[in-house]
């Protein structure tokens, strides 16, 4: 439980204690600086990216390692979907090769078959 260990009021620096936590290393207690919220503006108060004054050491390192984990996840799936689209893009590229010499041929064929039936009308 948290308990403002002199007694203060909530807008003044206080040291409370926190009941030990069961890691190794962990400071039983914390300090915490509470500022003269009148005095401050909605848009300037603390980043939502700031560290919970009492989040511990482990915890904080505990979500920044579950963050690096989902970063290098997400990286390397956007790395996999840029090379999948590259092999699309080839195969892509090579078929419409395929296709406009396709096309080229057909149009030959036409005009043989224009020039024979022009031969075949004429005479």
């Amino acid at each position: 439980s948290l308990t403002p260990s002199d007694g203060s009021t909530p807008n003044s620096a206080t040291i409370c204690e926190i009941e030990p936590s069961s890691s190794p290393g962990v400071s039983a207690t914390k300090s915490i600086s509470t500022d003269n919220r009148d005095n401050q503006s909605p848009l300037s108060s603390s980043s939502s990216t700031s560290v919970h004054p009492l989040e511990t050491a482990n915890e904080y390192r505990r979500r920044r390692d579950k963050n690096n984990i989902a970063s290098q996840r997400s990286r390397r799936k956007r790395q996999m979907k840029f090379e999948a689209l590259k092999e699309e893009e080839m195969q892509l590229k090579k078929r419409n090769t395929e296709l406009h010499a396709s096309v080229s041929d057909l149009e030959r064929q036409v005009n043989n078959l224009k020039e024979i039936m022009m031969k075949a009308v004429t005479r």
